[in-house]
């Protein structure tokens, strides 16, 4: 892709679920806002969802209206599988199920050798 010093360039980044990470450059009149930047994509064919996703520009927050400027970086955010406090409560109560199963499986260990044989 030849480079117009007219157009600003942007990068636009997006991770699917499946971990798979897309990058694209785009050339953008200057001016240009999120918005743009996402209806010129080529992720627009494939996902056409990306256009009601939250986005942002360098791992902040932003609206779609936002203005870009030269060589930034949109970051297509995709919704989390799992809240963080949920995340945390679930793996507090595998532990503990662990430690419970250790405490069975050793019953005359004391307390810090039952719990080394879960790491």
């Amino acid at each position: 892709m030849a480079i117009d010093n007219s157009l600003w360039v942007v990068e636009l980044v997006h991770s699917s679920v499946d971990g798979l990470l897309t990058q694209e450059r785009l050339q953008l009149a200057p001016g240009a806002t999120v918005a743009h930047a996402l209806q010129k994509s080529r992720l627009l064919e494939c996902q056409p969802g990306i256009l009601e996703a939250p986005c942002g520009i360098w791992g902040r927050l932003c609206e779609h209206d936002q203005v870009l400027r030269h060589q930034d970086r949109v970051e297509i955010y995709r919704p989390l599988a799992l809240d963080p406090k949920e995340a945390r409560r679930q793996r507090y109560t595998q532990q503990v199920e662990r430690q419970k199963a250790d405490r069975r499986l050793y019953p005359n260990q004391p307390e810090d050798a039952a719990s080394s044989k879960t790491a």
